[in-house]
């Protein structure tokens, strides 16, 4: 972090992940990233654990294919829960408000349009990013 932030930025870049294969479940970690971000406020921070990865690599078939093998990917890439881990139950006033109200003045879409707005002036790539 310190290195990406104290150097050059390539390409003028404003989002930084940082990955790695251990849990990133614990608070601690939570609290100091909510700390590096209120220092680097001109920075998106991301922290990656193995539990992001995973959620992000389950509908990567082609990712996983190349670095493991296609029977992984056939196996790993099916987007559904894990075996024995229950879907979340379906949240039906959220269902009923995207369909009545509309999905983009729904409670979860609503501010991330406010904040790209708001940044459309000064920093119409992140705001473009949002949209």
């Amino acid at each position: 972090m310190e290195t990406f932030t104290g150097g050059r930025r390539p390409f003028g870049a404003g989002h930084l992940i940082i990955a790695t294969s251990a849990s990133t479940e614990r608070i601690q970690l939570a609290d100091e990233l909510a700390a590096l971000q209120g220092e680097h406020e001109d920075l998106e921070l991301d922290l990656w654990g193995a539990e992001q990865i995973n959620d992000f690599l389950r509908y990567q078939a082609d990712i996983v294919a190349r670095f493991w093998t296609r029977e992984t990917a056939e196996v790993f890439c099916t987007g559904a829960p894990l075996p024995g881990v229950p879907a979340p139950p379906l949240d039906r006033q959220e269902q009923a408000d995207r369909i009545l109200v509309g999905p983009l003045k729904t409670s979860d879409v609503k501010p991330i349009l406010r904040e790209a707005e708001a940044e459309r002036v000064v920093a119409p790539d992140r705001s473009a990013r949002k949209m």
